[in-house]
């Protein structure tokens, strides 16, 4: 399992400024002494053994009835297969169940079935189960197998995030969304996405008045996704542009996508997301958008080294760095880079900068 590495920084002394202005890249900082290792450990290779839609057919009578789905099917599905995925969607949405599933064998010859994903947004949130043998603590969630887990809290309601990436019944992954209301104590689960490929890497922060959920997607790992999630209650929401999911950015073949971290504004002016990756050619990509989340700026990182251990962060009252990101490069040294504004020191690299989007 992968590790993810926690960069703690110390807060600087700086002049404040009335807007976040546009960033250039900086400089990387690299540590001095002995270089860091770190085991990557890999999840073992699953065997496909069923389509996902069987997920739906092993559903309770009750769990149906709760659930609204969407079908997610490969980037280059026909119209003839988009058309019987939300035909599919209608039936089992209007409560025939039977008769949607029926339809799925019929969708298979259509589209690649195994790049197929379902997401099922529950229309009531599903309680934690608590029982006395976890004493303490607090249990989120009533599935096992977490590979990753993120916590984020939105600030003006102290409600609570927590999104795990789990290893599902031995063919699939999964990434559920659980929403806390009061501190932690109680936990409901709000929505729950799976499909027959394994997942590399997930990433969640709030800005605004969203959760939004980041990960890598496809067999080949070459889409970059990303979902949002109502703040006040947890419940999945459309874009502005009605779309329930946005591509932030693709790669190409044999290029995939190894790791991701998304990160936000929200302690300082909230109102921007930064999408960060690092892809198995060992480049570092990072993307930022204004809280619509729907048009994505690249800034190009010139960096090509990266190996594992992404992480990033907004760095409250910034000076020069206001993002800033760690990673463990292909010779097991951990590096911190930074990017700043543009108005107070020009980029040494001459790397392109962010837009001014004010």
């Amino acid at each position: 399992m992968k590790r993810c590495i926690l960069v703690l920084l110390l807060s600087l002394t700086i002049l404040v400024f009335a807007e976040e202005f546009p960033c250039e890249p900086g400089t990387e900082t690299t540590p001095v002494g002995t270089p860091v290792k770190s085991d990557r450990v890999e999840e073992e290779p699953f065997i496909i053994s069923e389509p996902v839609w069987k997920g739906l057919e092993q559903m309770t009578q009750e769990e149906r009835e709760n659930s609204e789905i969407s079908l997610i099917l490969e980037k280059e599905a026909s119209e003839q297969a988009q058309q019987l995925a939300q035909r599919i969607e209608n039936l089992w949405n209007s409560g025939e169940f039977e008769e949607a599933l029926l339809l799925f064998p019929e969708l298979e010859p259509l589209t690649d079935i195994n790049e197929m994903a379902i997401g099922n947004a529950w229309r009531t949130p599903v309680p934690t189960e608590y029982e006395s043998r976890w004493g303490d603590d607090v249990r989120i969630g009533n599935r096992d197998s977490v590979l990753v887990n993120v916590l984020d809290i939105h600030r003006a309601t102290g409600n609570l995030f927590t999104i795990l990436l789990l290893q599902g019944d031995g063919n699939t992954n999964r990434w559920d969304v659980y929403h806390s209301t009061d501190s932690g104590v109680t936990w409901n689960e709000t929505y729950d996405w799976w499909a027959n490929y394994q997942i590399n890497s997930l990433s969640a922060t709030v800005v605004a008045s969203h959760c939004y959920v980041a990960f890598s997607r496809g067999s080949s790992q070459d889409q970059a996704f990303l979902y949002r999630f109502k703040a006040t209650d947890g419940i999945r929401e459309d874009f502005p542009n009605g779309s329930s999911f946005i591509t932030v950015f693709t790669t190409t073949s044999p290029e995939e996508i190894q790791e991701v971290a998304i990160t936000s504004n929200q302690d300082s002016y909230d109102n921007r997301l930064y999408y960060l990756a690092i892809t198995s050619q060992g480049n570092l990509i990072l993307y930022w958008d204004n809280q619509d989340a729907i048009s994505w700026d690249e800034v190009l990182t010139g960096i090509s080294n990266a190996d594992r251990g992404l992480d990033a962060c907004w760095n409250a009252g910034f000076a020069e760095y206001f993002v800033l990101s760690s990673y463990i490069d292909t010779d097991d040294i951990l590096k911190i880079v930074g990017w700043k504004s543009a108005k107070l020191k020009a980029n040494e690299s001459g790397a392109t900068g962010f837009a001014d989007k004010h």
